[in-house]
């Protein structure tokens, strides 16, 4: 369907439409039996990515319809059909309940859900509206920041933040690089041991970038409440 779309650009506008992929939806789901088991409205967020991928041709920067791959290290889906029941997850077309761990309350309408796994972990990223916003007590505190190399920040009452560094993390993939190395070029790029260790980098990599996110959140979270007044730049 996808080559004849491409060959014929009145084929292109037409398939582009979200009303005309609903009827055939059920037509599709018909060839292809491992859509069974997708919710309806999973499909049609897939479909309307399809559309703006489209869409985005042209526009700067955006280039040709990057496609979705199972060999992709995160992969994700999205639906609009979720519901939180006693603190747990319900997800269309399982029965039981999925256990969650909150990085934080869900308030408001939920709109959307974004559900993806990386490192072999699953999380779910919720869009909501009428959230409610607590603003923070004004101080009457004004503070300049200048970013640097030797400290991340230094603020204008003295403060510098140093740099955010995790020497334990780097020492830990630099040790599972040279491993890597090792297995690829004594085995099959593509070995059990060689894909246990691509694993272990990934996870590596991710709890580093989770450890610099974490002290940068921790630092900024410090500035914003002690300061109402912010200005980035030369702090003399």
């Amino acid at each position: 369907m996808l080559d004849q779309n491409l060959t014929n650009s009145l084929k292109i506008n037409y398939f582009l439409n979200l009303s005309v992929v609903n009827m055939y939806l059920k037509e599709i789901k018909k060839i292809y039996s491992f859509l069974q088991g997708m919710d309806t409205i999973s499909a049609q967020k897939a479909y309307e990515g399809l559309i703006a991928g489209f869409q985005n041709i042209h526009k700067s920067g955006a280039g040709y319809v990057k496609w979705k791959s199972k060999k992709e290290s995160i992969q994700t889906f999205k639906t609009s059909n979720i519901k939180i029941v006693e603190g747990r997850l319900k997800i269309p077309k399982l029965k039981s309940l999925i256990k969650m761990k909150y990085s934080c309350k869900v308030d408001g309408k939920i709109l959307t859900a974004t559900i993806f796994k990386e490192n072999n972990k699953y999380y779910v990223s919720i869009n909501v509206s009428k959230s409610i916003i607590i603003n923070k007590p004004e101080t009457g505190e004004n503070v300049g920041i200048d970013l640097g190399l030797k400290d991340s920040m230094t603020l204008s009452d003295g403060f510098k933040s140093g740099k955010v560094l995790d020497t334990k993390s780097d020492k830990k993939i630099a040790r599972l690089n040279k491993e890597l190395a090792i297995r690829t070029n004594n085995f099959s790029n593509w070995s059990k041991n060689s894909k246990k260790t691509r694993t272990k980098l990934s996870k590596a990599y991710n709890d580093k970038k989770n450890k610099i996110l974490d002290s940068i959140h921790k630092i900024t979270t410090k500035i914003v409440s002690k300061y109402d007044k912010i200005f980035v730049g030369n702090v003399n």
